[in-house]
């Protein structure tokens, strides 16, 4: 192969791994945008949807874990289905808790830590990502001597930092949405009659019934 072959091929794999480098940033940056909606788009669904809440029920003697699905004027329906699509056939099943043998409520509306950890994931990602593309390459032309050496060694491309800064957010945003999503509604009765018809129309708004009835109206 000639001297001038060797160039035209060196010449081109420079040009080819240019427009590579040119080209990561959008493609992180569509990326980004695509977290963003799909991060918004999660957030609306979850306050259009009726929602399922999880209900840990306990008194001195049992604790009943299940769907919150009604609240009475005495105490709580809890459903032993936590699928939506089971309400629609009629297929579940329910028991009646009074407030009197209530000592504590607590509720999680269902899927919320993958949510979390969905929208937390997503946001870091694209954050981190953001951060890598605008903090650029590493600039060593100022740095003299040893320094100027080891910064040619640890030096990183803005590209490169996108993903590392990525990665790190991505997985730190996972574990913080994770611990956010675990996080339950308590309300304490104990036992009382007047502290549950205190918390009763808190209760109702998070109960399926209610939220069926008023999406129907």
């Amino acid at each position: 192969m000639g001297a001038y072959s060797q160039v035209y091929i060196f010449q081109n794999q420079q040009i080819m791994k240019s427009n590579h480098l040119k080209s990561f940033p959008i493609l992180v940056m569509s990326f980004s945008v695509i977290c963003f909606t799909q991060t918004t788009s999660l957030a609306q669904q979850s306050t259009i949807k009726p929602s399922i809440y999880k209900a840990w029920t306990s008194n001195i003697d049992r604790k009943l874990v299940g769907a919150l699905y009604e609240v009475t004027d005495t105490g709580l329906k809890i459903s032993n289905s936590m699928d939506f699509d089971n309400y629609a056939t009629g297929d579940f099943q329910y028991v009646d808790i009074y407030a009197r043998d209530i000592e504590t409520i607590k509720l999680r509306k269902k899927g919320k830590i993958g949510r979390g950890i969905l929208i937390g994931a997503l946001s870091g990602f694209a954050t981190g990502a953001l951060i890598g593309l605008i903090s650029g390459d590493d600039d060593c032309e100022s740095e003299v001597g040893l320094a100027s050496a080891f910064c040619h060694i640890f030096a990183t491309t803005a590209e490169q930092k996108a993903i590392s800064n990525g990665v790190f957010l991505g997985v730190t945003g996972g574990l913080i949405g994770a611990v956010v999503g675990s996080i339950k509604i308590k309300i304490p009765i104990n036992g009382a009659p007047e502290k549950f018809k205190a918390n009763r129309d808190r209760l109702t708004g998070l109960s399926l019934r209610a939220q069926l009835i008023h999406n129907h109206e």
